[in-house]
């Protein structure tokens, strides 16, 4: 198992995010990320204000490329395992997640289920979550991009301030953690903070 540092998360570390929600903050005293966000560890909007979650996903070329057979989701875990390992786990600031999520539990797709512990962020097209209760359920950090493809599709940069308000209400009352979109120009949008599921 390869433990060295990935070149990814020393750019991470020399981002200016200013103050990161790491592993270890959600951890605290349970014994694996999993168990921590089933209980509900995670910190009050009001306690993560001016912290960045960083998270990590196989990029596009990597996940279409046949021969590519460890992505970096799966690489990125595997490092935090050696982490925990040798007790090193508070040098971890990038949570991974798994990418492309759908209704129900995606995670058994990944074949080393001593992996599993460590995916606690979901990341994916808001279109493609039929069912969401399993992310509400486990109180996992679940991210939907996209959110304008959701039917009715409405403009991807210019919707009207009401269509983008109920837009995203529709993903956040459903459980997302984080709505994504390209509407660059509704200020007053994007700053909105709602009830999640």
């Amino acid at each position: 198992m390869n433990t060295s540092r990935p070149r990814l998360r020393i750019v991470s570390d020399q981002t200016s995010l200013g103050s990161r929600f790491r592993l270890v903050d959600l951890l605290g005293s349970y014994p694996t990320l999993d168990v921590a966000a089933k209980a509900n560890n995670w910190p009050t909007r009001a306690a993560m204000a001016g912290k960045a979650i960083v998270e990590i996903i196989p990029g596009t070329i990597e996940e279409q490329n046949p021969t590519d057979r460890l992505w970096t989701d799966v690489e990125y875990a595997r490092y935090l395992k050696g982490l925990t390992t040798s007790g090193n786990l508070a040098q971890a600031q990038i949570f991974p997640a798994v990418h492309n999520t759908a209704s129900g539990d995606p995670a058994p797709a990944k074949a080393d289920t001593t992996l599993r512990p460590w995916f606690v962020v979901f990341d994916g097209d808001a279109s493609g979550y039929i069912d969401t209760s399993f992310y509400v359920t486990n109180h996992y950090y679940l991210i939907t991009t996209d959110a304008e493809n959701v039917k009715p599709a409405i403009d991807d940069v210019k919707p009207t301030v009401q269509q983008a308000q109920d837009r995203v209400a529709l993903p956040a009352g459903k459980g997302a953690s984080v709505v994504g979109t390209d509407w660059r120009q509704l200020t007053t949008v994007l700053p909105e903070v709602l009830p999640r599921g």
